[in-house]
């Protein structure tokens, strides 16, 4: 994905049309800790599946998980 830095506006995504996943992306300074990024975004996903995971496939608009 590339978006703008900005606002966060998305500019190009590639995503392989067979796959019903979710990309979970986290931004921060090179010198951040990669195991303390991986352990947030693997909570992350996780809480984020519990939630919503079944319906996931579902959802017709953008944005339809907005309280998360």
């Amino acid at each position: 994905m590339i978006a703008r830095v900005a606002d966060g506006l998305p500019l190009a995504a590639s995503i392989q049309e067979d796959e019903q996943g979710v990309c979970c992306l986290c931004l921060c300074e090179a010198s951040f800790p990669k195991k303390m990024a991986f352990g947030y975004l693997e909570d992350l996903h996780n809480e984020f599946y519990e939630q919503y995971g079944r319906r996931v496939p579902t959802v017709t608009r953008p944005y339809s998980f907005i309280e998360f």
